[in-house]
């Protein structure tokens, strides 16, 4: 008997060893890879300023691009856009993924036992800097403060690619006081309003 409890009890030691070795080897990774894609960015954006008009030199070269330039027509800036794009850079923006979106507002480079969605969700940093993307949908929400400064770190972000592209975020469904992860989120600290189930109940198109 004492044996045997000896025995169970040497192997959840080197059970519980095994996992901490793994956490810890995984973590290390984690920052790494961290640590890789942030090194793919440049600074972020100076403001330069041409006669009376300031912009943002968003690729960094020092002058002014048509791009940069909100004066010009939607077209004009697009256009001039899409022939400094590289293909890849391109790739990325025909794309829309799940973003982590972290706890306390930083860039969610490692997950988080109040988001499950963390653990198998890509680093913030690949998506922006390795992957070159610039559109993302966010599941898990928190407090506006913590959405207002984690959004301003992912637009940093962004700002600090080749180009500078802005990231564009939405949600799903996201206004009512249900949950079911298909069709709505609940909105939380965000505005509630009826259900579209609610709405149509009502029989009234107005």
């Amino acid at each position: 008997m004492i044996k045997g409890t000896k025995a169970l009890g040497w192997g959840l030691l080197s059970l519980f060893s095994i996992i901490l070795v793994a956490v810890v080897a995984y973590l290390g990774y984690l920052d790494n890879q961290s640590n890789r894609n942030l090194a793919l960015l440049s600074d972020t954006a100076t403001i330069l300023r041409q006669g009376d008009y300031s912009y943002r030199v968003l690729n960094k070269n020092g002058q002014l691009d048509a791009y940069e330039d909100s004066r010009l027509s939607v077209d004009e800036r697009t256009e001039n856009l899409l022939g400094l794009m590289t293909l890849s850079e391109k790739a990325g923006t025909m794309f829309i993924d799940v973003i982590a979106v972290d706890p306390e507002g930083e860039l969610a480079e490692s997950p988080n036992f109040g988001d499950m969605f963390s653990f198998v969700a890509p680093q913030n940093s690949e998506f922006l800097a390795f992957k070159k993307m610039n559109h993302f949908n966010v599941i898990k929400m928190h407090n506006p403060t913590v959405m207002a400064k984690w959004q301003n770190a992912v637009q940093q972000t962004a700002e600090r690619t080749r180009l500078g592209i802005p990231v564009t975020l939405a949600t799903d469904p996201r206004h009512g006081f249900g949950a079911n992860p298909v069709t709505n989120m609940p909105a939380e600290d965000f505005s509630l309003w009826p259900e579209t189930l609610g709405l149509a109940a009502t029989r009234d198109t107005e």
